[in-house]
């Protein structure tokens, strides 16, 4: 009986022929073996969300993608998809605006004064070693170039509403409940209206930036101790808000909130 188990298995390794599978006599590793890839992300993390658990989940740090910042404004982080379970596989090569300092971390923040005020180019390169030689070549290589709009630091955030997508009416409904369609409001003055019926969330509960927003209103009972983050779509139109609160029973409800600007 060992003597027919060790030839099944004899056999079924040689009649193995997925050239995807290490364990097979045909197996080609240049399959398995993904090129370069520079496409990176641009982030903000406020200070006041690091460790962020507002909604019951596991702390972390929230992060919104931006394309454009204010000068002065704090750190944007640079950080690049690729990824590797042995680094000295992969080399990074970062180059911003017309700095002449050179990054070669996956991941590096740097701030912008005023003298940056324009539109930057973020450029990342990428090179990771074939070691197999796959396509010839011992080492493939990507470019990838971004622009960040940097403007003028605000004089005044709270007064002018219009440095901000997010300002204004929005109308829409949950996504548990599409029927029915409410409006939310956000105010000059960092202001929530609309929410729930005689809630108002206000700044320091409520933060505001070019095209997202967070909520962290754990001390006000009359809004249901509601925590949420929100951000708009690329053309500013849309809206998309994950919130949580305190349900007519003491339990905690999630929701999400989809809207479309009408003032």
């Amino acid at each position: 009986m060992i003597l027919m188990g060790v030839l099944l298995f004899a056999a079924c390794e040689k009649d193995c022929l997925d050239p995807a599978n290490p364990e097979c006599a045909n197996y080609d590793p240049c399959l398995a073996y993904e090129p370069a890839n520079a496409s990176f992300k641009m982030l903000i993390i406020p200070i006041s969300t690091y460790d962020w658990d507002c909604d019951g989940g596991e702390p972390r740090d929230l992060e919104f993608e931006v394309d454009t910042v204010f000068a002065t404004g704090g750190d944007i982080y640079f950080r690049a998809d690729q990824t590797e379970l042995q680094a000295s596989n992969v080399s990074y090569e970062w180059r911003v605006g017309a700095d002449p300092q050179v990054w070669t971390t996956r991941q590096f923040n740097l701030g912008f004064l005023e003298n940056a005020v324009g539109d930057v180019p973020v450029t990342l390169i990428v090179e990771k070693i074939n070691p197999d030689l796959c396509g010839g070549t011992a080492y493939t290589r990507d470019t990838v170039t971004k622009i960040l709009h940097v403007r003028e630091p605000l004089d005044n955030t709270y007064t002018d509403g219009s440095w901000s997508a997010v300002f204004g009416k929005w109308e829409g409904y949950n996504t548990d409940d599409e029927s029915r369609t409410f409006q939310i409001e956000f105010k000059p003055g960092w202001r929530l209206e609309g929410l729930f019926d005689g809630c108002i969330v206000e700044s320091p509960d409520l933060s505001i930036g070019l095209k997202q927003f967070y909520i962290a209103a754990l001390g006000k009972p009359d809004c249901n101790r509601v925590c949420g983050v929100g951000a708009l779509s690329p053309d500013r139109r849309e809206l998309s808000m994950d919130y949580s609160y305190d349900g007519a029973n003491g339990e905690r409800v999630s929701r999400t909130f989809k809207g479309v600007k009408v003032e």
